[in-house]
């Protein structure tokens, strides 16, 4: 087998020994105690090791552990070893309960798994790893606990292998240059108690059956996850939940209103949708009075509309609620005023409306914000008076307060009335003012030409034709024919007019009085007595 390397000083080394009592397993004391002093030789006799002597038992040396008379751990913290780890380390695989280091050479790998099948604990975090990601750790079928993470492996993916570690508890590979999908090979890790991917560089959905019944902490934060998040929620044990700063959207399973020891839901900054389900906040049949568990929910940067569910008064040991920028909307519930652990309340930049519950003042918080909403009315009194909540109201354009130092109008004193009108107001008054003129200027044509034909009608009835002979034109053909085309002459009592009174062209004269309220009655005998002269003249020519 080739050497094994040591990375540098935080390389952790674990040697598991559990269930067969040190002083009975198959390699005697003897053999353990040579196979530890001859390790300490090939690492130089460094002077942390100096206790490591033939004349004593391995449980009283320092960098070793024990239990009930058992060698449990083997950590070797490196304070002044810089020399290769020897192969000898591995001689120790004989105990089925045994754990190898890790090396910094990935060709290694592999030589070094084929003779440790029975590894239980693998874990060297924050080593300086620079291959590709073991896939040949899938073939210890015994691990319980892996740890790999905050390695500089190169961009790799997570071996399908992994699928078959069915006895796997712990897994932790944070910061690992992880890449691609997760593996539905992973719905195969029954046992799964704690998972950690997070800050890596994975794509692609959440597999379905993701969410195994023995979880009770998830972190995949810092990732590149999207689609949605399973609804199948099968691991009603789940403590933390922290799918943060992915791509995820839809909506939050309503299964997660099931998990009555939640402590952590964070899923902030990532594309959910729609309404917050009534079951996160009342996880069992309703009218039950078992309150949730929940004490952190981080739901801000989405996309949650509606309102906030009233029986959010369920949740008695909340601690921190960040709803923040979204777009939820309606009254802030007054029941929230009724959680008394609620220390840090942030639902700023949203939609909600209306007053500040009188009752939020009763909280005893260290952070508030509201900013950024639609609220208005005074602020609470228990707000009023301390100056640390000076930006927690912000951006409301409708609130008020007594305190000056809380960056708001006095509710106490009017604002002035500007002297400048706005442009929307001026344009409100232009587009009014168009209208009357308009209106005015229709029903000004409408009564003109109502005042026509009234005055033609009043006009046809104080006229009387005297006919001296037979004609065929009425005293209304002569009074339509009074315009000024037709003038063909003018006095000093009045208009004389042509008027065509038939198809064939005959036409007469018609002279129009100035006012007849000019004329008396002798002046009217007169002219009458004239135009009778007339006509009797003309019927003897």
């Amino acid at each position: 087998m080739s050497k094994l390397t040591l990375p540098f000083l935080n390389l952790f080394l674990y040697l598991l020994i559990t269930s067969i009592p040190f002083l009975v397993i198959s390699q005697n004391v003897d053999t353990e105690l040579d196979i530890l002093l001859k390790l300490k030789q090939q690492l130089g006799n460094p002077l942390s090791l100096q206790s490591w002597t033939s004349s004593s038992l391995p449980c009283s040396w320092t960098e070793i552990s024990c239990a009930d008379g058992k060698v449990t751990n083997l950590l070797l913290s490196n304070k002044d070893i810089s020399v290769e780890i020897p192969a000898t380390i591995c001689d120790l695989t004989t105990s089925p309960f045994l754990t190898c280091p890790l090396t910094t050479s990935p060709e290694d790998f592999q030589e070094l798994f084929s003779t440790a099948q029975s590894y239980k604990v693998l874990v060297s975090e924050f080593n300086q790893f620079n291959g590709t990601f073991p896939k040949e750790i899938g073939n210890l079928a015994n691990l319980v606990e892996l740890g790999l993470a905050y390695n500089g492996f190169l961009p790799s993916t997570i071996p399908v292998e992994f699928g078959k570690l069915s006895k796997l508890t712990f897994m932790w590979i944070r910061y690992a240059n992880l890449i691609g999908p997760i593996p539905d090979s992973f719905a195969n890790l029954s046992s799964l108690e704690h998972l950690d991917l997070a800050v890596n560089n994975l794509e692609g959905s959440i597999p379905d059956g993701f969410f195994v019944e023995e979880f009770d902490q998830l972190y995949l934060f810092r990732n590149k996850l999207s689609g949605e998040i399973p609804q199948k929620v099968e691991a009603l044990n789940l403590v933390e939940i922290d799918l943060a700063m992915n791509n995820l959207n839809g909506s939050i399973p309503e299964d997660f209103g099931k998990l009555q020891n939640l402590k952590l839901l964070s899923l902030f900054t990532n594309q959910l949708s729609g309404e917050l389900p009534s079951s996160l906040a009342w996880n069992l049949s309703s009218g039950s009075d078992q309150p949730t568990s929940s004490t952190a929910l981080f739901l801000d940067g989405n996309q949650f509309s509606g309102q906030l569910p009233t029986k959010i008064i369920s949740w008695k040991s909340l601690t921190t609620l960040n709803l923040s920028r979204n777009a939820l909307s309606g009254q802030i519930p007054t029941v929230m005023g009724s959680l008394p652990s609620l220390s840090y309340l942030d639902l700023s930049q949203n939609h909600f409306s209306g007053k500040i519950p009188s009752e939020l003042g009763q909280l005893k918080l260290l952070e508030l914000n509201l900013s950024s909403n639609q609220l208005f009315g005074q602020i609470p009194d228990q707000f009023d008076n301390l100056a640390y909540y000076e930006n927690s109201f912000l951006n409301n354009s409708n609130l008020c307060a007594v305190n000056p130092a809380l960056n708001l109008p006095n509710c106490y004193i009017r604002p002035r009335s500007s002297k400048k009108l706005s442009s929307k107001f001026l344009a409100m008054i232009l587009v009014l003012a168009i209208a009357i003129f308009i209106g005015a200027a229709i029903l000004t044509l409408l009564a003109f030409r109502d005042y026509q034909r009234k005055k033609q009608k009043r006009d046809l009835a104080t006229w009387k034709l005297t006919s001296f002979q037979k004609v065929d034109f009425t005293e209304a053909n002569i009074l339509a024919s009074l315009t000024e085309n037709n003038l063909i002459g003018s006095g000093g009592s009045g208009k004389v007019y042509r008027i065509v009174v038939n198809h064939a062209g005959e036409f007469v004269a018609a002279k129009r009085i100035w006012n007849s309220k000019a004329f008396d009655e002798s002046s009217r005998k007169n002219l009458w007595r004239r135009f009778k002269s007339w006509a009797q003249l003309g019927t003897q020519i």
